[in-house]
């Protein structure tokens, strides 16, 4: 048994226990404690020469712990995420973890693809990880370790490779922010439970935002039981007509009962020939779902598709 006192006095690690009972735990690095972290490190039995491996170590000793295999929701908001990533899905990996429903997996950021600054002020390019991936091989080892899953959020840039959909047999809800998978994609390949699909992505560092054709990934073969679909915070680079041609044509959409969309404004040079015949003519496309927007529509246009504000 790891010393859980010790951990709970750096402050990086909240815990909720029932009873003898690890049932939440939720990890953010600690700046008030940084210049005697280097103690604990080593008090865990590791090595304490990089700091910017001590986050990797407390995530580990938690996660490593029988304790741990308890816990019913977990959140990793990583900082030193060029090495603790990886280590955290190999420490969530070593224990078959049948409580945990809801998982937390990411870092923060403001633009994607920006730097990141690490615990000591480095710097962290996450684009030096494109089609590598943080996580890398491990992840596979990580989705098989938690069936129960039923929630999952994953924040950040090319984090995992995929989401092995069939080993979650019961995730009905996933939210992404960032482009998570190591290719650049927001999406995963398929996810035969999933109900609700929320992604939330804007401009990248460069000033480049989501290609609309990833919406083409989306099939009924791969999310047989999406019901509800969340593009309200989601910038694409086609406009708003062509984004919403995009879903029209999908075969996904006469499955869902909602979609979200960021907004509906139309202009008369998006659309060839007559503006209100060619929104009629897209109408039925959407007229068995809820159709919403975050930041508003045409009058004109909500009123034909029924979108509600």
């Amino acid at each position: 048994m790891i010393d859980f006192e010790a951990l709970a006095a750096d402050g990086s690690w909240q815990l909720t226990w029932s009873g003898n009972r690890l049932q939440e735990a939720v990890f953010r690095l600690s700046p008030h404690t940084t210049a005697v972290r280097g103690a604990l490190v080593e008090q865990l039995g590791s090595d304490a020469s990089d700091p910017e491996q001590w986050e990797a170590v407390l995530i580990e000793a938690l996660l490593t712990d029988p304790a741990s295999a308890s816990l019913r929701r977990l959140e990793l908001h990583l900082t030193d995420f060029h090495y603790s990533a990886r280590r955290a899905a190999w420490a969530l990996a070593g224990l078959r973890r049948e409580q945990l429903t809801a998982l937390y997996f990411g870092h923060d950021f403001e633009d994607l693809f920006e730097p990141a600054i690490t615990s000591t002020s480095g710097r962290i390019d996450p684009l030096e990880w494109l089609h590598e991936g943080f996580v890398d091989d491990i992840a596979s080892n990580l989705w098989a370790a938690v069936p129960a899953l039923r929630e999952l959020t994953i924040e950040g840039g090319l984090l995992f490779d995929d989401i092995d959909g069939d080993a979650l047999p019961e995730l009905t809800e996933l939210r992404v922010r960032g482009a998570v998978f190591a290719d650049g994609a927001v999406f995963p390949a398929k996810l035969p439970s999933l109900r609700t699909l929320t992604l939330e992505i804007g401009p990248d560092v460069f000033g480049t935002v989501c290609p609309g054709e990833q919406l083409g990934s989306l099939d009924p073969a791969g999310f047989p039981a999406l019901r509800h679909l969340d593009l309200g915070a989601a910038e694409f680079d086609t406009d708003d007509y062509d984004t919403l041609v995009t879903l029209a044509e999908s075969p996904l959409l006469p499955q869902l009962e909602s979609l979200t969309l960021r907004s509906v404004y139309i202009h008369e040079h998006d659309i060839e020939g007559d503006r209100p015949t060619a929104l009629a003519a897209l109408a039925p496309a959407f007229a068995h779902l809820r159709l919403e927007v975050t930041d508003g529509a045409d009058a004109d246009v909500a009123a034909i598709l029924g979108i509600e504000d």
